[in-house]
């Protein structure tokens, strides 16, 4: 039996489906210029993924660059303040002199880090210094230090080498880190008990036996007097309402 078409379409309709201009734009172009669209709309998905990950990863490097800077902050603020210290020092007439380098390197050493120096001037045999600080008992200690020509507070340790007449070679170079570079033939002398004296051609440190240690001061002493002029904290600058400035003078 032979198959029979039907046509369920009134007739003429297949004739019109068949040229409908927005199909035959859709087979021919429009599924191209959907198909770009896409592709644009995928890369334009992947591109801001790939930024994304890109912004997250400096984001990223940045917590941790800040992280390492807060870390190092308190050394950094030691840095500066040394460099301004030393700048401050270097500005000083006269270093040349011997005498003067000692009492520079004196001065260098003995600085407590709440301490930074503001300037430092000459005139005649007196070292006029004016520096701020967060502490009033580091101004003391610094003031201190001045008082007696202390160099450092050295271990107990050392005692039986030095009743021996020996010098440690530990003592040595904690005395050479404070900018006092002992000769290869520096004597010990133990001057009675618990109290001894370091020479050499430049440098003469008495060494005495105390609570806290070996209290290694220079004698005699570099500084003839000293003086502090003035002590006031700034009240009136919020930002720098914690600081407390002060002046003093030496005597050499």
């Amino acid at each position: 039996m032979p198959h029979t078409q039907i046509n369920l379409l009134p007739e003429g309709k297949v004739a019109k489906i068949t040229s409908n201009p927005i199909l035959t734009w859709y087979s021919k172009i429009g599924m191209y210029v959907l198909l770009v669209i896409y592709v644009l709309a995928v890369g334009g998905l992947v591109y801001r993924w790939y930024f994304d990950q890109q912004l997250a990863d400096v984001n990223a490097e940045i917590k941790d660059k800040v992280e390492q800077v807060s870390e190092k902050s308190d050394f950094i603020k030691n840095y500066v303040s040394l460099q301004k210290t030393f700048a401050a020092l270097q500005s000083v007439d006269d270093l040349d002199k011997i005498p003067m380098a000692d009492y520079l390197r004196f001065i260098k050493s003995t600085i407590p880090e709440p301490i930074s120096i503001d300037s430092v001037s000459l005139s005649g045999v007196t070292l006029n210094i004016s520096a701020v600080s967060t502490d009033y008992g580091a101004i003391n200690q610094w003031y201190r230090f001045f008082e007696t020509s202390r160099l450092l507070i050295a271990d107990s340790k050392y005692v039986d080498s030095l009743d021996k007449s020996e010098l440690p070679d530990e003592l040595r170079v904690d005395i050479a880190n404070k900018g006092f570079e002992l000769d290869p033939n520096a004597e010990v002398k133990s001057i009675e008990p618990n109290r001894w004296e370091i020479a050499d051609s430049r440098h003469k440190f008495a060494l005495k036996l105390e609570d806290d240690g070996i209290n290694v001061s220079i004698d005699p002493p570099l500084f003839k007097s000293i003086q502090l002029n003035r002590v006031e904290r700034n009240l009136d600058d919020e930002e720098n309402a914690g600081l407390i400035k002060f002046d003093f003078s030496i005597s050499m």
